[in-house]
């Protein structure tokens, strides 16, 4: 950890921020990046920590991507660990769903996991060391109803993970993906919560707060982890 800095896509909201919360209380000096600059103030303000940093990218921008890894690297320091936490939902059927919308959700959350993780693996490569978590889901292996373009973004996550960690395992750097259930957040708000309860088999909704310990966990304990897919769903997983 020392003079490394982690910096978490999707930060200033749900599961990003709860990361980067966590990753603030175990001493990381961390970086949350956000395409909403309001959000990004409103964390900084309520945060507060002089370890924090926010800045402003759209992950699905892979010129701008490029460019704040750059700086981050050359500015903030050298990046240890990376969270891919950036994503948007799309509830329709696939019939009902334009080609654009298709896109937008593939663009942030397949396409920005990669554009990042590109990025930032060819710094961790020249030290031999880094730690890249991305989060999928779990109906990215199982699909769902109404959610074809975002189950098939997750699905991609989960290959795309197996697949570079296989090739950045000989660098010393481990990447591995954690895949929520359904997680009580502005993107879930819209859901009917007792039906998902009744579904779950612990009775609730999961929360931020139980996916990001094992996000910081994953970032500096896990030294003999890859290419592993850690279900966080309160059980949900196993009614399908």
């Amino acid at each position: 950890m020392a003079g490394t800095v982690a910096v978490v896509f999707g930060g200033s909201r749900g599961i990003g921020k709860a990361c980067v919360q966590e990753l603030l209380r175990k001493g990381w000096p961390t970086v949350a990046i956000g395409r909403n600059p309001e959000n990004l103030r409103s964390l900084g303000a309520e945060l507060n920590s002089p370890n924090l940093h926010c800045y402003e990218c759209d992950v699905s921008n892979e010129a701008k991507v490029v460019e704040t890894i750059k700086h981050l690297e050359t500015s903030v320091g050298p990046i240890q660990v990376l969270v891919n936490s950036a994503g948007i939902a799309l509830n329709k059927l696939l019939v009902q769903t334009s080609t654009e919308e298709i896109q937008s959700v593939i663009n942030t959350n397949l396409l920005g996991t990669m554009f990042a993780s590109k990025a930032t693996v060819r710094y961790m490569i020249k030290r031999n060391s880094g730690s890249i978590i991305n989060i999928a889901s779990v109906i990215g292996l199982h699909g769902n109803f109404g959610q074809t373009a975002y189950c098939a973004a997750k699905a991609g996550v989960v290959g795309f993970t197996k697949s570079l960690a296989r090739e950045v395992a000989a660098r010393n750097i481990r990447v591995n993906m954690v895949s929520p259930g359904i997680i009580a957040t502005d993107m879930t708000a819209h859901l009917k919560t007792a039906a998902i309860e009744q579904k779950t088999p612990l009775g609730r909704l999961g929360q931020p707060q139980d996916i990001a310990p094992l996000v910081a966990f994953l970032a500096e304990k896990g030294t003999y982890i890859t290419g592993q897919d850690i279900m966080v769903d309160g059980g949900l997983g196993l009614k399908f």
